[in-house]
């Protein structure tokens, strides 16, 4: 099962007009180039790089240090780019709306 914030990520790149890169790092960076390089959604690049990360070890690392502050860091991540894509799914409605 895929985080929240990944499915997010990749929505958001769909919506810019992007390409679903094969890896999670390269998600990342094409993340990145759209919207944190462009200064639109900065803060959230390197809090999602580091959720990605820490999915992975919890995922293929069976003594994974993963602490409660770190879970509710990338909930909080997971809910701000859910209410990012829900705006511009809403956006993306209002423009096929008026046409």
């Amino acid at each position: 099962m895929q985080p929240a914030a990944e499915l997010c990520a990749k929505a958001l790149i769909i919506i810019a007009g992007g390409n679903i890169p094969g890896s999670r790092g390269r998600i990342v960076s094409e993340f990145g180039r759209i919207y944190v390089m462009s200064s639109e959604i900065r803060d959230i690049g390197r809090k999602l790089s580091h959720a990605l990360e820490m999915r992975g070890r919890a995922r293929y690392e069976a003594s994974a240090d993963i602490s409660k502050e770190d879970v509710l860091i990338v909930i909080e991540l997971a809910e701000k780019m859910i209410k990012i894509l829900e705006e511009r799914i809403e956006k993306m409605r209002m423009q096929l709306d008026t046409q």
